[in-house]
């Protein structure tokens, strides 16, 4: 057995070290595979049919319609800062933990306060508009057209659901990523309606609890809950990490 792995109960930890993580389905069982960052993977041509995949910020859903040979996916972060390269294989009979959680080495390392202060003080700053157009675009756009942009850096956010953004308690909210520049932040915030009204429920930033300096929504109306557009992104943006903003207001 591979060294870089372990089985704690219906969880199988694998050690992301340079080699392909090996990722070993039975047909007709979905398997969870939780990663270190919000991806983005893409089914290839020779498995279209026979892999279905689906993928919810950081955890990618598969399930084999049946067996087949070992093949290649690319997992990637949103921000393209990490790709983690796996070897799918799905084997009648096979008995794996649902859940196979990936880790990054040195995930607990942090950089110094001192040199993230200046790394910051020696990248160019964005403005607002460039911010929250490329946080629109790490969520929306194809793998292959991620942008770059000097002087933005993907920040940590809890993706916990958060109660009380949105007055009323009829709209679930949840960070799905946050991105940084200068002295301005930006997190993009899953907006989801949880009523099964019949109308458009309109995003009204008047309901917004915090101090933001603005509030985009990708979409200005969501539909009943059940619906295909009952969920949207809005980024918020602000002089400070999401976590450290007050939400009194």
């Amino acid at each position: 057995p591979d060294d870089r792995q372990t089985n704690v109960g219906r969880t199988q930890h694998v050690l992301f070290e340079r080699l392909p993580v090996q990722v070993l389905l039975s047909p007709g069982r979905e398997r969870l595979l939780q990663l270190p960052f919000v991806a983005l993977m893409d089914v290839p041509a020779s498995l279209q049919g026979v892999l279905e995949l689906q993928i919810i910020e950081d955890t990618a859903y598969l399930t084999a319609n049946g067996p087949f040979p070992r093949a290649r996916l690319y997992a990637q972060a949103i921000d393209g800062g990490a790709t983690v390269p796996l070897d799918i294989e799905s084997v009648e009979g096979v008995q794996v933990p649902p859940i196979l959680r990936v880790h990054l080495p040195g995930d607990a390392a942090e950089e110094s306060d001192e040199l993230a202060a200046t790394r910051r003080n020696d990248e160019p700053a964005v403005d607002m508009i460039q911010l929250t157009r490329y946080a629109a675009q790490m969520l929306y756009a194809p793998a292959r057209l991620l942008p770059t942009l000097p002087g933005v850096r993907q920040e940590p956010v809890d993706r916990s659901p958060v109660a009380g953004l949105y007055r009323g308690g009829e709209i679930e909210t949840a960070p799905l990523g946050a991105w940084s520049s200068g002295s301005l932040y930006v997190t993009a915030v899953r907006f989801t309606n949880r009523t099964g009204r019949a109308i458009d429920l309109e995003l009204d930033t008047r309901w917004l609890r915090g101090q933001w300096i603005a509030a985009t929504p990708q979409h200005w109306h969501l539909l009943p809950h059940g619906s295909e557009a009952d969920t949207t992104a809005v980024y918020l943006v602000s002089d400070r990490p999401f976590a450290a903003v007050p939400l009194w207001r």
